[in-house]
């Protein structure tokens, strides 16, 4: 199930968790963003700041997941893990905070050692 993907996405990944306070003060202006992934529950989804060099991750399945509160133009990568079948996808895509909104996001089924070396290279992010 998802939680497969998610103890397979942390314990593959090195890159950091968010300190919300760093993010918190900010001075810059807030907005939700929302990542549309379509009729999928079993998902993860990421986000990985350039700037923070951290991740955030939401994990309340819904169509549309929605980031709440993240400071506006700051670039990212939005990384979307799913599972069909037991086989895993995943999808890699740039983004800005203050495009408020990803959709048609473009799926790469992958084996899970594919899957690990994808997940290895966000780190190079940092």
């Amino acid at each position: 199930g998802t939680s497969d993907i998610q103890q397979y996405v942390f314990s593959t990944s090195a890159l950091g968790w968010i300190n919300c306070d760093r993010f918190y003060n900010s001075p810059k202006p807030r907005i939700d963003f929302y990542v549309d992934c379509g009729e999928y529950t079993e998902l993860d989804i990421k986000l990985v700041f350039h700037s923070f060099k951290a991740i955030l991750g939401n994990f309340t399945p819904a169509i549309s997941f929605k980031f709440p509160n993240l400071p506006v133009d700051e670039e990212m990568t939005v990384v979307v893990v799913k599972k069909i079948n037991n086989d895993p996808y995943i999808s890699i895509t740039e983004s800005n905070t203050s495009l408020k909104s990803i959709n048609n996001l473009l799926f790469e089924k992958v084996t899970m050692d594919k899957l690990k070396l994808k997940l290895e290279q966000l780190n190079r992010l940092k």
